[in-house]
Order: structure tokens, then sequence, then C-alpha cells
């Protein structure tokens, strides 16, 4: 670094960049040698703001908040919308790669890489305004979420998602990653709130995105045109028409998922899901895109009210794995946040001077902790959420002899804000405690923000504290446990070969792991099963009765409403207040015989088949030869099956009734008994070949001889 202040130097034949303007530095971090001066020269004067490609700088911008390293081609801070276009559009006619970066906070590696990156927290961080009544605000990209938050909490509002990195997070860095945080259970993802975009598309284009139906696109849609806009209206409306069936069935039904583009988002708000049926928010498309798709310079957010006020109660563990199995109980509760303290940050924070007081409120075996965090219409209410959440997550006697499903052995609670600043203070020591370490071996951060069901949660730690024992390291787990993301960081020495293989091995593991503990990919069989179980389930009803008919009929009087049901249980609908029992029927002759006796039994074997033998046009039989047949099948007091051949089982021939009913059966069962069959009947004589003298069973042939008669 040089030290005069001159706009620039040469010492020892290297070229030295101008020194910074930034007023905040009280010293020049500029310095080193400038790459590529002619791109240099071209993008300054194309911009107003600062370009940057010394070495210094391009060393800063090398890193961000991931465990990644990649020197960029340079630095441009653009004051404007117009600074943006001009970089992007020489960029691309150049095909040089542009990388817009915010606070530099993500994990994966995002804002680093071989690119001209655009800085927006410089110059371009602007809250332009705040409209309570609309519950809307318009922020340039690099504006930071707590200034945001600070204009609007003056209105009672909130920018709802709220990432760990919220005092150094820019707004299109959110939406480029499709941020949350700790309240994703209450305020889901950034996508959410985007209401419209300006942006800068690949070839320099300005353009702005917001709501806008599907028909309009189609109007304008146009794969071929050199309007790139049009293109990008032929391309969406191509996802919707070609590919929206695959997109609902590959993208996993997950909250916190950030994979890929936000291609499901675009259809279920094309499918009417988030407002009006075939109206979709191409800003919110661009949510998790990461720059890919275009460059955010400013945009519209919705705001959400702050809470009223709010609870917070932490619960204590024996261990990582017992506070993991008690989130999806936790759930129950509605909880705003649910955030996971484990043993590493208890022990790192107990050894500080700043976080020692919390941590030694902490009963002595505590070895992982949830914070759990209600918001509230009043201070009884928050109490009344914590009070119900501890009645059922603590055993009452808080005995160590737990059973069931109880986890937790002990709870703080906090209910004014003072109080609850310091539970929280503990779990957001988190990254300060674990980057505290003065070792070489560090808390890397490569295995972030693993999306798993909380029911998965104990056996995927589980499993992943044994890849780690496996590699003979350790990790902390902490963080969103609510939605299932938990923040894992590895002790690595990334000085050594040997940590270096590790951290590979434990990624494959790990990333087998998350396929393994995932949400179950969906099935045309599996569907087809849940269907037949919730046929079986019974919400409202009466359980044998499948499905209900209404009929007006006419009558003599009036027309009246008629129930034909598909099942049956007789005596459940005769119970129902308002039936009239005395002009109920059904077709089960053994329901009525059950609950109205067997004389309503044989009247209904009557009437049943004569409404049948009417419906199929033989309604000229007698009625008595039906009485005749529903007196034999009642005679004795029960109801007998009756067949052409009489009734079902009164023969006393064994063979008989073997010839005309279910043989084997018969036969067996006459066998076992021990019966015999003293062949008296015409049928079993005819079945042995008994000659039979009844009748014309037995007949004399004469043939007398005469004259045949003569022709005439």
């Amino acid at each position: 670094m040089h030290p005069d202040d001159s706009d620039a130097a040469t010492d020892g034949g290297v070229q030295l960049a101008p020194k910074a303007s930034d007023g905040r530095a009280n010293y020049d971090y500029v310095g080193g040698q400038v790459e590529r001066p002619g791109l240099v020269s071209d993008l300054e004067s194309r911009v107003e703001g600062e370009v940057r490609f010394d070495t210094y700088t391009r060393q800063l911008y090398a890193t961000d908040a991931s465990a990644y390293e990649v020197t960029p081609i340079g630095v441009v801070f653009p004051t404007s919308t117009d600074d943006v276009s001009a970089v992007v559009s020489y960029c691309a006619d150049r095909e040089i790669p542009v990388l817009p970066r915010g606070g530099g906070t993500s994990l994966a590696g995002q804002t680093v890489n071989e690119a001209v990156v655009l800085d927006f927290t410089r110059h371009m961080d602007a809250v332009r305004n705040v409209d309570p009544d609309a519950r809307e605000a318009t922020v340039q990209s690099g504006a930071i979420l707590a200034d945001l938050n600070d204009r609007a909490s003056a209105f009672g509002l909130t920018f709802g998602p709220d990432p760990a990195a919220g005092n150094r997070s820019a707004i299109g860095g959110a939406i480029g990653n499709n941020s949350t945080g700790a309240h994703s259970l209450v305020y889901e993802k950034t996508d959410h709130y985007v209401e419209s975009c300006e942006v800068v598309l690949a070839d320099g284009t300005v353009a702005t995105f917001g709501e806008e139906s599907v028909a309009d696109l189609r109007s304008r849609a146009d794969a071929e045109s050199d309007d790139i806009e049009a293109r990008i209206a032929a391309g969406v409306v191509e996802l919707l028409d070609g590919h929206a069936d695959a997109i609902d069935e590959r993208y996993p039904d997950m909250k916190r998922n950030v994979s890929g583009y936000n291609l499901d988002r675009l259809v279920a708000e094309y499918e009417g899901e988030y407002g009006e049926p075939g109206v979709v928010n191409l800003a919110s498309l661009l949510a998790g895109s990461e720059g890919t798709l275009a460059v955010v310079t400013e945009a519209t957010v919705s705001l959400e009210p702050t809470p009223a006020t709010k609870a917070v109660t932490l619960l204590t563990y024996d261990s990582v794995v017992d506070a993991v199995s008690d989130v999806q109980h936790v759930l129950r509760h509605d909880p705003a946040a649910v955030e996971l303290i484990d043993d590493v940050l208890i022990d790192l924070a107990a050894d500080t001077t700043e976080f020692a007081a919390v941590a030694d409120r902490l009963p002595d075996q505590t070895r992982a902790a949830l914070l759990v965090e209600f918001y509230a219409d009043s201070d009884e209410h928050g109490r009344e959420q914590v009070a119900d959440l501890l009645a059922d997550r603590i055993p009452e006697d808080g005995s160590e002899d737990r059973v069931g499903d109880y986890y937790a052995f002990d709870a703080l609670e906090a209910y004014d804000a003072p109080d609850r600043k310091e539970l929280w203070k503990l779990r957001k020591s988190g990254l300060p405690i674990l980057l505290g370490r003065t070792s070489d071996a560090k808390h890397i951060s490569f295995l972030e923000d693993c999306a798993i069901p909380p029911e998965n949660l104990p056996e995927f730690v589980s499993e992943f504290q044994d890849v780690l024992a496996e590699q003979d390291t350790f990790a902390s787990f902490y963080a969103h446990a609510g939605p299932g993301v938990l923040h894992v960081r590895p002790l690595v020495n990334t000085k050594s070969q040997t940590d270096l293989d590790a951290m590979e091995a434990i990624g494959d593991a790990v990333t087998d792991l998350v396929v393994e503990f995932g949400p179950e990919e969906p099935s045309y069989r599996d569907l087809l099963q849940l269907v037949e179980e919730l046929r079986e389930i019974v919400f409202k009803g009466i359980e044998d009765i499948s499905r209900v008919v209404i009929r007006k009929e006419e009558t003599d009087e009036d027309e009246e409403f008629v129930l034909y049901t598909e099942g049956s249980d007789f005596g459940s609908v005769l119970d129902i207040e308002g039936v009239d029992a005395s002009r109920t029927t059904c077709n089960n002759i053994h329901e009525i015989h059950h609950n109205l006796g067997i004389e309503a039994a044989r009247e209904a074997i009557i009437e049943e088949t004569m409404n049948t033998l009417e419906e199929q046009g033989l309604d000229d039989v007698n009625v008595r030869h039906l009485m005749l047949v529903s007196d034999i099948m009642t005679n004795e007091g029960t109801i007998e099956s009756i067949g052409r051949h009489g009734i079902s089982g009164s023969k006393a021939s064994v063979l008989a009734r073997a010839a005309f009913e279910v043989t084997v059966n018969h036969l067996l069962d006459a066998a076992v008994h021990g019966e015999i069959d003293d062949l008296n009947g015409v049928t079993e004589n005819v079945i042995v070949g008994k000659p039979i003298k009844l009748g014309t069973g037995d007949v004399d042939l004469r043939m007398t001889a005469g004259e045949r008669p003569q022709a005439d």
C-alpha cells in the first residue's frame, strides 16, 4: 500500500491503483499491480463508479463467508442501473463473466468466481421508500436488510426473511439466494415477498419484472425474436406448457428447498396457488437464481407486521440426537422458530467472557438445547403457549426415568425483551465462537443447510456423527432445526492433506445421507395405496355407508327428498334423530331381522322379490308363490337360504345335498360326522345308478304286429 494521496504512483516498476475514496477508512487499502489495464480503461470510460483491478482489491473479493477462494478479474462499484447495464453489455460482447455480489455472506461460494464482480453495497444501497399502507418497500440491490428493517420498524413492519447475517446481508443477495432465516416457519422464503424487480438482462437490456398474465406473455412470446424480452416470454410459456407436470412431479415438497431454479414456484403461481390462476410473477422466478438469469438492481418487496410480543423457552437435553428427536413434537405447537444449540457451542460459550453468563444458566448436564420462540398477541398469550409446550414435552415430576417420547429434562423461560435477547444471544453466538478457534483446525462451512424433513433428523444426525467419527473428527450442529435445515461445521485443518481428503470423504458420505433421509419420492403406486387407505377413514357419518344420493320424489300431496345409500347399517340409520323409522328400509334382510324381527324380514323378502321381478318385466307372478317361499325361509324363526332345489342344507340325504349345493364341503362334513345315506330318494338313487320304481321310473315296453295300411 502506498503512503500518499496521489491518484496514481509507481513503486519499483509496479503500477499501483488509485487510493480508495471510502470515507469510512482512515487508511489506503488499494495496492499492487493492476491486471488487464485495457479492460480497466474501457470500463472506466463507461461507468461513473469505481473500477478496481488491483491485486489487493482482487484478493479481498476472492473470498466470502464460504470455504472457497477464487480470485476475480476485477471489481466494479456501480452507482446506478446505467453503470450495471454498461458493464454487462460490454462484458457480454466480449464473453467476460459478470458476477453480482451483495454482502458476501453466502456459504456455498456464490459470490466468488473468475469474473468482473459488481459490488452493490458501496453506492447502490438505498432504501428508497417504505409504503406502510401497501406494506411494501422499494430498495436498491445493495441495501442491507438491517437498514430496511430499521426504516420499516417505524411503521410496525419488517421484512419477513431474517438470515443470521442480516446486519450485513443485502437484499439483492437475499433474492439471489432465495434467503430465509430462523423464522422461516412463519415467513417462508424471499420469493414470497418479491413483488417486482428492476433488472439488467444478459445483453445489458434494462427491464422490470413483476406480475403478468400468461395470456399477455403468450401474446408477446417469440423465440426467434431479436428482442430478448420476447424470447424470455417464449421460454416461460414453453416451460408452463411443456414441463409443468414434470416440475410438479420432480421438485421435492419442502419449505426450505432452494436448489435449482424456482420453477416450482412459477408453476404454482400459474395454477393459482398464490393468487389468481393464469398469473405469474417473473420476479419470484429470479429468487434463487444467484444472478444467472438477470442482475437485480432494484426491488419492491412486501413487508409483514411485527408481532405484538414474543415468548421464548430453552428446552435442555442430554444429547443432540435427543434434541432433534423432539423437534417434530415441538412443531405441533406452531412455534415461530425452533433453533438447535449443541454441546460444542455450549462448551465454547462457557469459556468466553461475552457468553459465559448465559451458558452458566443451563443445568450442568445440558448437552444440547432447543430455543423455541412463539409470536403472541399479549404477554399472557405468550406465557400460555410456553406453558402448553412445557406441559407436553417435559414430564411433570422432572424425573430422569422418562418414558414414551419425552426427551427434554428442563427448560428456561423468557418473556421480557432483555431476557429473550439473552437466550437468543447464546444461539447467535454460534458462528463467532466457532470462528474464534485459534488452532489450525477450524469449523469449516462445506456442509451447510442440508434440507431434511424434521421427522428424519434423529437418524440423519446420528449417522452424520458416525461419518465424522470414521474420519476422526466432530462437528457443531446448530441453527434451524424447525424446518430441518441445520448448520453443520466439521472441525478440519485445511493445511493438512489428510484433513482435506477427509473433507471430500465426509462430503460424499453426507450427500448420500441427504438423499437417503430426504423427502420420499412420490410414486403412482404409493398414491393409489394412500387413496385406498383414505377410503377406510371415517371422518363423519356411518362407517358402512360409503355414498349417499339425494333424490327429489313426487308424493300424492307434495314432493319430498329421499336418501338412497351405497352400503347399509340399518340400526345406525334408525338411531339418527329425524329419521322416519316407519318409512325407512333396506335390502339387507339380515339387518332387518336383527333390528325389526323375523316378521319384518319375511315382508322384506316378499317386497324385494316382487320389486326385482317387476324390474325384469315379470310382474305377472302371483304373490302367493312368493309368500310361500318367504314362509319356508323364515318359519324356523331364522332366515334360511333357498335355491331351486329347496332350503339349503335341509335335505336328509348326503348325496342329495352334495348334488345341488357345495359338493365337496357336504361330503367332507358327512364323512367327519359319520353320516349314513339310506338311498331312499330319487336323487341319490339316480346318482348311484339304482333302478327307481316310482312313477315312470320302471317301464315295460311291448310291441304288437299289425297290417300295413294300403295306399289309395
